[in-house]
């Protein structure tokens, strides 16, 4: 975890300025904050996840950047309900059919029949 000096002191035979960025373990890095002699530098910090929405709970302009992201014509949709079955048939037409034919049912093309 990677630090940044407040103050001057000593560590591992090695002399730290203020303004000095060190890495050091949590333990250390945690006992220097509370003392005062370092904070934890901003880079080192995770960055804040987003929550996932999913498309039910977002408003017409979050629907709509979504749509241009995912390159979805929604100009006829008037409510956020035909916004989100558009955009959600856009999604089921993309995946890819993981599920092989069940049996009796005829096999795709290029593909052999098991029997």
């Amino acid at each position: 975890m990677q630090v940044k000096m407040i103050t001057a002191t000593f560590w591992n035979e090695r002399r730290l300025r203020p303004g000095d960025a060190i890495d050091v373990d949590e333990k250390t890095a945690a006992r220097w904050k509370a003392r005062g002699l370092a904070v934890v530098s901003e880079t080192e910090k995770p960055p804040a996840a987003k929550p996932v929405k999913s498309l039910k709970d977002m408003n017409t302009a979050e629907l709509t950047a979504k749509a241009a992201e995912l390159g979805v014509d929604i100009s006829a949709a008037q409510t956020n309900k035909e916004r989100v079955e558009a955009i959600q048939t856009l999604l089921a037409q993309q995946e890819p059919a993981a599920t092989p034919p069940q049996t009796g049912e005829p096999a795709a093309e290029g593909q052999k029949k098991e029997e």
